[in-house]
């Protein structure tokens, strides 16, 4: 049995589209958790000044920053050898050739 082939069909300016779109989402994402943080910090801004007075809109937002910088340093440190590891494998079968050098060097 033969596997099944689902017939694609090429729409240039739509792959375009798409790539730009991509290239542009994160600016706008951006542009959206810094909105999003704006109202994040007014919706609880009364309580942060009962429980922590010295907690001004900067320092929440140097807070916030801290915390994504982080985020971004973890996905870069594991998260993204490990999808270009998976990709490599399912796109060529085999190992990628960081994983092929690492293991020429333990022999």
């Amino acid at each position: 049995m033969g596997r099944l082939r689902i017939p694609q069909k090429n729409v240039r300016w739509l792959g375009a589209f798409i790539e730009s779109l991509y290239l542009a989402l994160p600016l706008l994402s951006i542009i959206n958790f810094l909105s999003i943080s704006v109202v994040l910090y007014t919706n609880v801004q009364d309580y942060l000044k009962n429980w922590i007075p010295w907690m001004t809109f900067p320092v929440f937002l140097t807070i916030i920053f801290i915390l994504t910088g982080v985020a971004v340093l973890l996905t870069w440190i594991f998260l993204v050898p490990s999808l270009w590891a998976l990709r490599g494998q399912q796109m060529f079968g085999k190992e990628t050739r960081e994983e092929e050098s690492n293991a020429k060097k333990k022999s």
